[in-house]
């Protein structure tokens, strides 16, 4: 294949994408930390700014899920295009709004039952022996 002006437009394009993706990437690490420490909300505005300059380019207009994050509809190859350019873009882990613990209540006499059916049959007739034998 000759070197043309085609063949070198592609070369120097290809130069350019692999600056780019190295500029991303940095980019990318920078906001990282600020990102993570951000709130849900300040998030989904950022996340929402990154989808709107997808959406623009794909003609696909962003959505707000039911979680309240932000994606495009997923009933479109457009649609799909732009949620995986999204998560290009933006890879970040997006925090949930925090679910309230509740600890688990352990009954402490069938955590023992458990652990007694746990044993082998003599095992367990030996413990019923002490325990009949035990005066306390």
């Amino acid at each position: 294949m000759k070197q043309t002006a085609i063949t070198t437009n592609y070369i120097n394009a290809v130069a350019q994408h692999i600056g780019a993706g190295k500029t991303l990437r940095n980019a990318l690490a920078k906001l990282k930390p600020t990102y993570d420490k951000a709130t849900f909300d300040e998030q989904q505005v950022l996340r929402m700014q990154v989808a709107q300059l997808i959406g623009k380019e794909s003609g696909v207009k962003p959505i707000i899920t039911n979680r309240g994050s932000v994606s495009f509809p997923r009933d479109t190859k457009a649609g799909d295009a732009s949620r995986k350019m999204l998560d290009y873009y933006l890879p970040a882990t997006l925090k949930t709004k925090a679910k309230p613990k509740v600890s688990k209540q352990v009954d402490v006499v069938e955590k023992l039952l458990e652990q007694l059916y746990s044993l082998s049959k003599a095992e367990q007739a030996r413990f019923r022996k002490l325990l009949a034998s035990d005066s306390k």
